[in-house]
């Protein structure tokens, strides 16, 4: 993926709403990447079948991205299939379209969902909002990156 000015938004829904993320994707306009091995847990409405019902073309399950351990050699989190995964996310962002990564750690320093976004920072230039978190005044999101 190119070095493009844009921002890669996270979601963790473990203490948070279905409302809270259909807030930001109604405001961001953007699309929800679901990064879970599994797009499926114990609260029904963060279910793929509910999420695909509810959000339609907006929520896309990227296997490829989700968390596959961590590296021996140099302790960071390794995801699946990462040069499969890029390409699939590209495609969705090629034209500019928001994502915001979505997986159910509530912490998102334990969640690889924050790795992936580094990486995707080092990678690619794209700053990091991890999300919820307040709007400024004059609309625009607080930015980690």
């Amino acid at each position: 993926m190119d070095q493009v000015d844009y921002t890669v938004y996270t979601f963790g829904f473990d203490g948070n709403s279905i409302k809270d993320l259909e807030s930001a994707v109604r405001r961001l306009g953007a699309t929800i990447i679901d990064i879970r091995m599994e797009p499926y847990g114990p609260s029904k409405v963060f279910n793929r079948p509910q999420l695909q019902n509810q959000f339609g073309a907006r929520y896309v399950w990227i296997k490829e991205l989700s968390w596959d351990g961590i590296c021996q050699d140099c302790g960071r989190v390794e995801v699946k299939d990462i040069d499969l995964g890029a390409r699939k996310l590209g495609s969705i962002t090629a034209d500019g379209t928001p994502v915001i990564l979505l997986c159910a750690c509530e912490n998102i320093d334990e969640c690889h969902r924050n790795d992936l976004a580094k990486q995707l920072n080092e990678e690619c230039g794209w700053k990091i909002c991890h999300l919820p978190q307040p709007v400024a005044k004059s609309g625009d999101l607080f930015l980690d990156n």
